[in-house]
């Protein structure tokens, strides 16, 4: 047996020897601290997806036709801003474009969510950590709420007519 493959059998057997169902329930993290974490997740995949839908509207098929490394968050606020761009001059235009960058400065701070290091805070609780400093819930709850706010934005303009050739649907999309 090579050692590649030796290694890979020690690795799992170490982990099924020793990880058993329920094991994240020893995690010594304050529920409402994985709440607030859960929430605004579902907050931004909410938002993400009125960004999609906004751009299936304007254009159908564009998130469809973009290579499979541009169809994460990024790549989506990239899409609606350039969408956005070319839609007539009208007040609807202006609030879309305004909404799609408030959503490609949310994408970063939803990275800055999720690409963070565990650690503890000087009494011990757990928390996740950017850059050194700690996400606390309420910075937590803070962009929760953007990322909702700016959705609702994004909600409210699908319901708008940007006229054809954009308009695939006339009705606002319910989510």
């Amino acid at each position: 047996m090579n050692c590649e493959l030796q290694l890979a059998t020690r690795i799992v057997r170490c982990h099924s020897r020793y990880a058993m169902k329920g094991d994240r329930l020893r995690i010594p993290v304050e529920p409402a601290y994985v709440s607030a974490l859960g929430l605004a997740i579902f907050a931004f995949a909410r938002l993400e997806w009125a960004a999609v839908c906004c751009c299936e509207r304007i254009e159908p098929n564009s998130i469809h036709a973009l290579p499979k490394n541009k169809k994460m968050a990024g790549g989506i606020a990239k899409k609606l801003m350039q969408l956005a761009a070319r839609l007539p001059a009208s007040s609807e235009q202006i609030e879309l474009r305004a909404a799609a960058a408030e959503f490609e400065r949310l994408v970063q701070t939803r990275n800055d969510l999720l690409h963070v290091q565990p650690g503890s805070i000087t009494d011990g609780a757990q928390r996740i950590f950017r850059d050194g400093l700690p996400w606390e819930i309420e910075k937590i709850n803070e962009a929760a709420d953007d990322f909702t706010e700016c959705n609702g934005r994004l909600v409210t303009l699908l319901g708008q007519d940007f006229s054809p050739p954009y308009a695939s649907r006339n009705r606002p999309i319910a989510f």
